[in-house]
């Protein structure tokens, strides 16, 4: 869970102006999320960083991990904590499917499957669907919680200056040392990176000692 925090905290940092980017308002669905560029745009760094500082601040939690955080890291993650709930979440639906079995009052379309392939699929849904709010409550723990950070965050997002370079961007504050974001453009869409400096490294979570 160490890379979770490292991205938590990137989110404790930045924004500035950017050449402006088209806006993408195509409604995209990640892990059951609906994104909204109307209420959380992220057509460019600035953005992008001031719609985190806001989703925290909204406690939306979710959002963040969903569509603000480099997406390529969050599903690397979901994938790496949905592999290791997989036994688990397949010995909890074999029983509970046992228990419908036995049980007249539940319903055809309540009834887990018994074709292999699709319980498979029922367990891997299951697995990533518990990963991701995994991701978020990491996130949530790590960064949501500490007033302190979503406060120094709407800072970054108010009074940061941005670096660019293409694709990517930095952002620092002068009275802030030692803390700095990365941003990174994909397609239409500005997301935090997964980078930090060694400096700002942040401890590991619980579950990894």
């Amino acid at each position: 869970m160490r890379r979770v925090a490292v991205v938590a905290v990137a989110l404790v940092t930045a924004t500035a102006a950017v050449a402006q980017q088209p806006a993408d308002k195509t409604p995209v669905v990640r892990y059951g999320v609906t994104s909204n560029a109307t209420f959380y745009p992220q057509g460019t760094a600035k953005e992008a960083l001031a719609s985190a500082a806001k989703a925290m601040e909204n406690r939306r939690h979710e959002y963040v991990v969903a569509h603000i955080m480099d997406p390529a890291v969050v599903d690397g993650l979901v994938a790496e904590r949905a592999r290791r709930l997989e036994p688990e979440v397949e010995k909890e639906l074999a029983t509970r499917r046992a228990d419908q079995r036995r049980n007249p009052a539940v319903t055809a379309a309540e009834l887990l499957p018994v074709n292999p392939s699709e319980f498979a699929e029922r367990v891997k849904a299951e697995a990533e669907k518990r990963a991701f709010q995994s991701v978020v409550q990491s996130v949530r723990d790590n960064l949501g919680e500490s007033p302190e950070n979503v406060r120094l965050l709407a800072k970054f997002a108010r009074e940061g200056t941005i670096a660019e370079n293409g694709a990517a961007a930095t952002v620092t504050l002068p009275d802030v040392k030692g803390k700095q974001v990365y941003l990174k453009q994909a397609g239409n869409r500005w997301h935090v990176e997964d980078r930090q400096t060694e400096d700002f490294k942040p401890k590991a979570d619980k579950a990894e000692k």
